[in-house]
């Protein structure tokens, strides 16, 4: 539980720092309001102010990107490389 609560405070601190920039979209998803925020704020119309809060907003989509990743999908091991039927369905 401690690890799901640590994601929402993460969660909620990217909200915030969304809504400081002017998204205050709730009902998308935070992936998409990221983006939608950095095509934005990437196009040059930013002031200095608005750029280190989205500095600070991509760091924490990015800690919350990498504890997703590492502590809630599941990992397995992948295939070894001399195994043809893994590497045929691998799509390369």
């Amino acid at each position: 539980m401690r690890i799901v609560k640590q994601a929402r405070r993460r969660a909620d601190g990217i909200r915030r720092l969304l809504r400081e920039l002017g998204d205050a979209d709730e009902h998308r998803a935070l992936g998409e309001r990221f983006h939608r925020t950095s095509e934005r704020l990437e196009s040059g119309s930013a002031d200095a102010a608005a750029k280190a809060k989205y500095a600070d907003l991509s760091l924490a989509v990015h800690h919350l990107r990498r504890q997703a990743f590492e502590r809630f999908y599941t990992q397995t091991e992948a295939p070894a490389a001399s195994d043809p039927a893994a590497v045929q369905g691998s799509g390369i």
